[in-house]
């Protein structure tokens, strides 16, 4: 479900950037079958699918085709929500949110219960169709 409370998270927004040969390292460590050069990775790094809510479901990279879960953990990423972008000799990642994206907000629960949402309102609102007895 939506959360607006977490666009006002101080961490919301994320930039990281390494260089292309740490970038292929540490693709390296995931498959040591992968291959791209840092001289052509601009044209290899590709966002192929993302969910409606952006998190990114699949991203090609050289040529291996990663889910985003998996690239998120590989690039300590804090959530699956990214864009890669490569200028010369370095590899910046932008992500938005913390998290898996899946499930009860921390942030956004918090904020509800300032405002004095009970845990079973919460509940009810990040699980629709949850019943508490």
């Amino acid at each position: 479900v939506d959360s607006p409370a977490d666009k006002t998270c101080p961490d919301a927004l994320c930039t990281q950037t390494i260089t292309c040969e740490a970038f292929i390292s540490r693709m390296l460590s995931y498959d040591r079958n992968f291959f791209a050069t840092p001289k052509s990775l601009a044209d290899t790094v590709q966002i192929v699918k993302t969910e409606a809510s952006g998190y990114v479901e699949t991203i090609q990279v050289g040529n291996l085709s990663v889910s985003g879960n998996d690239f998120r953990y590989l690039f300590d990423l804090p959530s699956a929500a990214f864009t890669v972008k490569i200028t010369g000799d370095t590899v910046t990642f932008s992500s938005t949110g913390i998290g898996h994206g899946v499930g009860f907000s921390q942030y956004g629960a918090d904020a509800m219960a300032k405002e004095g949402k009970t845990y079973k309102e919460l509940l009810g609102y990040y699980y629709p169709g949850t019943v508490i007895n």
